[in-house]
């Protein structure tokens, strides 16, 4: 039986943790945080590929207490006075979409870990690896040690053990746009529980009506702001003079949240040393394509069924890498030009997209990984 360490308590490494063990590994969860992670009220979309994976692990049923079915994306003229396209989000067969705070997917998530009875460690950040795979030794900003056969790091944008990986690693690139969202009470704009997308000159909104009230975001194309600035900004009045029309009136109804929005532009090297980079800490790409939960499920199901269906960690890792590089570094890039233009990332790898038989795959658990 493998023992597994993963670095990293969100949306990546528990659902590692529940795949991994559900493969038949011994794994155990160190979470940064001593309690649950603080979203600000972030919230995220979950495409159908991440939408299957927490139903085959069962989790399906606790994230719809707190999520919500999406039904539809409708693409609004500049002013949201015309729609140009409306489409269903999933594909046919697919599962719905869902809305859910990003907070609130991660207590679900840590809940299973708990309830299946695998360790987590809370206020535990990995911070440094030694060894190599099949004998890896870890410490924590505590001093606590420990040993295992491969650390899992799922340790995010600004992931530590990256650099384990990738000495060189140059680290979060920004794209060009703040991003800003919040939340409001008022549901009066357009059809419930259906995604409506604004583009204009420089910017992208996004709306969403559920029972509840309205979610929004955008973003828009500025300068990076220094952590400072961010803290001292006028979110409010940046936006009433960033937008017109009905994207100005929705986001005037509650105090938004905003931040700089950055990518990770190729990361050569994925494991090493005995870690595995997963999720947002090998290949965090800019919010654009609203991809990253997903992809995040996504690549912690596919390292489950790699160590089901390898007999040796390497070549499960091996084979985890081959099954995901290309599709979500299509992402990246894909992400990228919805930022900053069609150039973006020219000279950068450009990935391969999955056709969606292929892709759905990757997400059921009795379809066996390629060789």
């Amino acid at each position: 039986m493998a023992k597994i360490l993963i670095a990293g308590g969100g949306i990546a490494g528990c659902g590692a943790a529940l795949a991994l063990h559900r493969a038949g590994a011994q794994v155990a969860v160190h979470e940064a945080h001593p309690t649950s992670t603080e979203d600000l009220g972030a919230f995220l979309i979950l495409p159908s590929g991440g939408v299957q994976v927490l139903d085959e692990l069962g989790v399906l049923d606790a994230l719809d207490e707190v999520a919500t079915p999406l039904s539809n994306m409708n693409i609004l003229s500049p002013d949201g006075g015309k729609t140009f396209v409306s489409r269903p989000l999933a594909g046919e067969g697919a599962p719905r979409y869902r809305l859910v705070r990003r907070g609130a997917l991660c207590e679900v998530l840590q809940q299973q870990v708990e309830a299946a009875g695998i360790p987590l460690r809370r206020a535990s950040r990995i911070t440094k690896v030694s060894g190599e795979l099949g004998g890896v030794e870890a410490r924590d900003e505590a001093g606590n040690d420990y040993r295992a056969d491969l650390l899992v790091a799922a340790d995010g944008l600004g992931s530590v053990l990256r650099s384990v990986v990738n000495p060189n690693d140059s680290g979060p690139r920004y794209v060009g746009q703040l991003v800003f969202w919040g939340f409001t009470p008022d549901r009066q704009w357009g059809s419930t529980d259906d995604m409506h997308i604004i583009a204009g000159e420089n910017l992208a909104f996004g709306y969403i009506p559920i029972s509840s009230g309205t979610y929004w975001f955008a973003r828009v194309t500025a300068p990076e702001k220094s952590r400072e600035e961010l803290a001292e900004m006028d979110f409010s009045a940046f936006l009433a003079e960033s937008l017109i029309a009905l994207p100005q009136e929705i986001a005037a109804t509650a105090q938004p949240y905003g931040a700089n929005s950055y990518d990770l532009p190729f990361v050569s090297q994925w494991s090493g040393g005995g870690v595995l980079l997963i999720g947002d800490a090998a290949h965090a790409a800019s919010p654009a394509t609203g991809q990253g939960g997903g992809y995040a499920l996504e690549d912690a199901f596919v390292i489950g069924k790699a160590v089901r269906d390898r007999g040796e960690l390497a070549e499960a890792v091996g084979s985890f890498e081959r099954a995901r590089r290309g599709r979500t570094q299509a992402n990246i890039v894909a992400s990228a030009r919805m930022c900053t233009g069609p150039e973006t990332l020219a000279d950068a790898p450009q990935g391969s997209t999955l056709d969606p038989a292929e892709a759905l795959t990757q997400v059921q658990w009795g379809v066996p990984l390629p060789a």
